[in-house]
């Protein structure tokens, strides 16, 4: 009997190649000096080096450093299959001469007779790389859709790279920084491919500029879906105002579907996003250096502004508030509902996204953090916040009465999402059972009765994705059946404090590590509940 591996048909077998082939090389279980996977595919017998022979997708990404011998047979075995080429290798390599190493003098004429059938281009964008592609025919790289440039510092290099590189169908470019190179460029009206669709700017790639120079030099890119600019502005002043005409703005992007602003601050987004104009759909993700939550910072008017302009927009028949909160790991996001949208936690990308980079506990950056969606929710303001999803949930000292404070700004939420993020599961601080309790409580006045709730009035509670044991240290609470409990009290004494208006709340529970049929029925005392009968959590 032929063994299992000798008796599949050569299509799956070739499916399962390339996805070996394709597993990148810090998963793949091979030290320093095995050979790579194509290698040891073709090896194993020749039923499996017949089938490996014909699979041309196995061949077709290339790096110009290779041998000329090697690049020969793997242009030959891809049998006109859309090659992927990188001639970058700066990661790979710790020396200072790291120029000198190069040696693709010979193999780079090889592939670029093959220029009409290249997909993808990763290379460093040295001199003698750019003299290579200086007689290329582009107007021949039919299916050339994505290029990433690796610049040393050269802004002229570039110049004449982007002048001469004329491609029909390009989609993405990335432009980043050698580690070798000599510095950031300067921001000049680069000839852009106007074809583009994705544009990302690596951190450092270019010196900090004024926001209307960037969204200048975009101008031209009527297409673009997706725009990522990494630490690219300087907070704008009026003594580096270019010299552009103001009537020219805002420049239009209407097809954007997402913009990423990362290692920024609130005063740079702010005049960006009044230099271009881009359609009230699109996601807007900015994320925030962390020296823009400080304890003395608080939400500033340029930053309310912003949110104000994107979160309330002018009113129309067709338009709507946005209805959805999530908080997460130091991250806001903002959304706005479907009437076909399912119950919380969300499925898709919200409207607007705000990050702060930390990823360690620190008591007062929390606080502030909290006093920041506060402001944020007073100052822009936002009125129609219904459902609210929790993604991050620690305990710290002022954790219960910032989350009292928050809450009040909240007064319309019906829905909530408790849900533990698996990014954030294993930092152990940055959840608390007991804080999930502590948010539905009702709070008792001075004489003994109850004064005030959290979130009047919800009626919708879904737990999602996290162990109701797990105390991550901090907590009082120390088995699935005090978890219970705890809810099981608040809910009871909401219901009798007369903050349900008769409507008996619905408690969904899916993913939860140690919930038992038992606990679910002490909490039917006190609440509608559905539970998928599923005590262990599913990341």
């Amino acid at each position: 009997m032929e063994p299992p591996a000798l008796s599949l048909p050569p299509e799956i077998l070739s499916e399962i190649f390339l996805i070996y082939n394709d597993i990148p090389f810090y998963l793949h279980d091979l030290k320093a000096d095995d050979p790579p996977p194509w290698l040891i595919i073709t090896s194993v017998c020749r039923y499996w080096r017949e089938v490996a022979l014909n699979t041309a997708l196995l061949w077709n990404v290339i790096d110009v450093e290779r041998s000329f011998e090697l690049i020969e047979l793997f242009l030959a075995r891809s049998a006109g299959a859309p090659l992927d080429i990188y001639g970058n290798n700066t990661q790979d390599s710790d020396v200072e001469n790291y120029l000198d190493t190069l040696n693709y003098w010979d193999t780079l004429p090889l592939i670029l007779t093959e220029i009409g059938r290249i997909r993808k281009l990763d290379i460093d964008l040295t001199l003698e790389m750019r003299e290579a592609f200086e007689s290329t025919p582009w107007d021949t790289a039919n299916i050339l859709s994505v290029l990433h440039l690796h610049h040393f510092g050269d802004e002229y290099e570039l110049l004449l790279f982007l002048d001469n590189l004329k491609t029909p169908l390009l989609r993405e470019m990335k432009i980043s920084m050698s580690p070798f190179a000599d510095g950031p460029l300067p921001w000049k009206n680069y000839s852009l491919s106007k074809s583009l669709t994705h544009l990302n700017i690596s951190g450092g790639s270019f010196v900090q500029t004024n926001p209307m120079v960037v969204a200048n030099v975009i101008r031209d890119l009527q297409l673009l879906e997706v725009l990522m600019l990494d630490d690219t502005f300087d907070v704008p002043s009026s003594l580096d105002s270019p010299n552009l005409n103001p009537s020219r703005f805002p420049v239009a992007l209407p097809h954007l579907q997402q913009l990423h602003l990362t290692n920024t601050t609130f005063t740079a987004c702010a005049p960006f996003l009044e230099y271009v104009k881009i359609p009230s759909s699109t996601l807007v993700v900015m994320v925030f250096d962390n020296n823009d939550l400080q304890p003395a910072r608080g939400a500033d008017e340029v930053m309310i502004n912003l949110l104000r302009r994107r979160l309330n927009p002018i009113a129309t028949t067709a338009s709507v508030g946005v209805d959805i909160l999530v908080i997460g790991c130091e991250f806001l996001t903002f959304d706005v509902s479907e009437l076909s949208r399912p119950p919380p936690p969300l499925d898709r990308n919200p409207h607007l996204c705000l990050s702060y980079l930390h990823d360690e506990p620190d008591e007062e950056r929390l606080s502030c953090f909290m006093h920041l969606v506060r402001n944020i929710l007073v100052g822009v303001p936002l009125c129609n916040i219904t459902m609210l999803s929790i993604h991050f949930l620690p305990q710290y000292a002022t954790a219960e009465a910032d989350w009292r404070a928050l809450a009040a700004c909240l007064p319309n939420v019906i829905a909530i999402s408790v849900y533990q993020d698996s990014k954030y599961a294993s930092t152990g601080w940055s959840w608390s059972v007991e804080m999930t309790v502590a948010l539905f409580k009702v709070t008792p006045g001075d004489d003994g009765q109850p004064r005030s709730v959290n979130f009047p009035k919800l009626k919708l509670l879904c737990l999602r994705n996290f162990n109701v044991k797990d105390t991550g240290g901090t907590d009082a609470l120390d088995s699935s059946f005090d978890f219970v409990e705890g809810l099981r009290d608040a809910f009871m004494r909401r219901r009798e404090a007369g903050f349900e208006d008769g409507f008996a709340v619905r408690i969904d529970i899916k993913n939860c590590e140690g919930v038992d049929s038992g606990g679910v029925r002490r909490l039917e005392d006190a609440a509608v509940v559905v539970w998928d009968g599923n005590g262990s959590r599913g990341l």
